[in-house]
C-alpha cells in the first residue's frame, strides 16, 4: 500500500482554508466491517450511515465521507496548477479471494479533530500500547512549514493496525487552521491474514 502523499496534505491547507461548512463524520469500528465475507455487506454498513461508493476496482472498493460542504470550491483557480487531491475521509476495502481481509482508512482534518478520532478508534479496536512504534522525522519546505511524519503498529488478538500518522507546522498564514494532519491506518484481521504480525507487517 502507498504511504501518505505529502503533496496532497499541503495542497489541502488551501482547500481547508475556504471550507467553513462541516458535518460530523460516522468513525468505523469493528461492527461496521464484514470480514471474511463479500463487500456488498461492508458497502451497505458504510452507506447507511452516509458513506458514499466512490469506485469497486477488482478486489478494491473505495468509500468517501464528504466531512466538507462547498461545490464553488472544485471550480476555483485552486484546481488549475495540481491535481485535485482525494476526499479528506475515505475507506478502502481489500478482498482476497472475494473475501473482505484489509481496510484502510484515511482522514485529513486539523490536529483537534485527528486527535478525537484516533482516541476514539484506539478505543473502539482496542489498541493499547504500540508493539511498534517509530519515532517521528521532520521535514522542513522551501516556505518554512515542517512536516513531521511517525508510524506505529499495533497488535490484539483480532488485528493488526499499522497507523502512519503525518502533521504540518504551518508558517505560511493561508495553511494555519487547515487540514494540517493526516492520518492512515491499516487494518488487518487476522482471522483473514494468515501469518500476519506487527513484525511480519514492519518487514513490507
Amino acid at each position: 500500500m502507498r504511504r501518505i502523499f505529502l503533496p496532497a496534505i499541503l495542497f489541502t491547507f488551501l482547500l481547508s482554508a475556504a471550507c467553513s461548512e462541516k458535518v460530523s463524520a460516522p468513525i468505523p469500528g469493528p461492527a461496521s466491517f464484514s470480514w471474511g465475507q463479500a463487500s456488498d455487506k461492508t458497502i451497505s454498513n458504510l452507506s447507511a450511515t452516509g458513506w458514499m461508493l466512490e469506485s469497486e476496482e477488482g478486489a478494491v472498493v473505495t468509500l468517501s465521507y464528504p466531512v466538507s460542504q462547498d461545490p464553488e470550491l472544485e471550480e476555483s483557480a485552486l484546481f488549475q496548477d495540481a491535481e485535485k487531491p482525494e476526499e479528506p475521509y475515505t475507506v478502502r476495502l481489500y478482498s482476497n479471494e472475494g473475501k473482505l481481509s484489509i481496510v484502510r482508512i484515511q482522514r485529513r482534518d486539523t490536529t483537534e479533530n485527528v486527535d478525537a478520532f484516533m482516541k476514539v478508534i484506539k478505543e473502539l479496536y482496542d489498541l493499547e500500547s504500540p508493539a511498534i512504534d517509530k519515532p517521528g522525522n521532520d521535514e522542513k519546505t522551501e516556505t518554512g512549514n515542517v512536516i513531521r511524519s511517525s508510524e506505529q503498529i499495533f497488535e490484539n488478538q483480532q488485528y493488526v493496525v499499522r497507523l502512519n500518522r503525518t502533521s504540518v507546522t504551518a508558517t505560511e498564514e493561508r495553511m494555519k487552521g487547515g487540514l494540517n494532519d493526516q492520518v492512515e491506518l491499516q487494518i488487518y484481521a487476522k482471522a483473514e491474514n494468515t501469518g500476519i504480525s506487527a513484525a511480519a507487517l514492519d518487514k513490507e
